[in-house]
């Protein structure tokens, strides 16, 4: 099921569109989610490296998540969203 070739398509087409969507988002959620999800660093290292106190960075990481929620929600059923590159 992993390998279908459908379903290899769909989680790519999926990415980019989070991608695309996170680039939606203000520069700190875009930087927060991305070392959170993508390099997979704590909310604690990433507060302190940006000097914030961790709960702060743990609202903007909620933040951007409800956002991008709305983002891809508002797409869904639409066109495509435009290729970007990653």
């Amino acid at each position: 099921e992993q390998n279908n070739p459908e379903r290899l398509i769909e989680r790519r087409e999926t990415a980019q569109n989070c991608w695309i969507a996170c680039a939606q988002l203000d520069p700190l959620e875009q930087e927060v989610l991305i070392r959170y999800f993508v390099h997979d660093e704590s909310l604690v290292t990433i507060a302190e490296d940006l000097k914030y106190c961790r709960c702060h960075i743990s609202r903007v990481k909620s933040r951007a998540l409800n956002k991008l929620q709305q983002i891809l929600r508002d797409v869904e059923g639409e066109e495509p969203l435009p290729a970007i590159e990653v």
